[in-house]
């Protein structure tokens, strides 16, 4: 999958981008959104960099578990940009711009590995909206997962809008 990704030629990367970015700006959910936690994007994701606003905070690792909090940016320990003050942003509400390797259309996510954006989901499932931001050729019929995986509330790729049904949250 990471192969796949960053051969994507940048026109495409550039047009999937926006049409996601089109989509996102269509929910409510982000409309509505006082905090947004969301991600600085590395070449094989979405570039929501034309979004950033003063609603935005950005991840950081505090030991195993991950934090957000507001920029400016610069490059961390795990080589991508993340907040120079390490202080939790605090929020009430938000919605959370998700990254992955790949998502699932039965709204799982592969993610890199270090499981802290399916930790953050867990530990702060009941106050956040999570939406997972895929390219079209990201998006499987499924993703493998296990019990810590967290379900998102939705994915948007360029052609795609995939919901989770609301009795359906946790479930494989």
């Amino acid at each position: 999958m990471k192969s796949l990704l960053l051969s994507l030629e940048r026109d495409s990367r550039r047009r999937e981008s926006s049409a996601v970015i089109e989509r996102i700006l269509a929910t409510e959910e982000f409309r509505n959104a006082g905090t947004v936690l969301a991600f600085y994007p590395m070449r094989s994701e979405i570039d929501i960099r034309p979004l950033f606003d003063d609603r935005f905070l950005f991840p950081y690792i505090d030991g195993s578990d991950m934090a957000f909090a507001k920029a400016p940016l610069e490059k961390g320990l795990h080589g991508f940009p993340e907040p120079e003050t390490k202080i939790p942003a605090e929020y009430s509400k938000a919605v959370m711009l998700v990254p992955a390797l790949a998502f699932s259309r039965n709204l799982f996510r592969l993610g890199r590995g270090g499981g802290y954006y399916d930790r953050y989901i867990e530990k702060n499932r009941e106050r956040l909206f999570t939406i997972g931001l895929s390219f079209d050729e990201n998006l499987l019929e499924r993703v493998p997962c296990d019990r810590f995986d967290q379900m998102l509330d939705l994915v948007l790729s360029p052609s795609s809008r995939i919901a989770a049904h609301p009795c359906s949250q946790g479930t494989a």
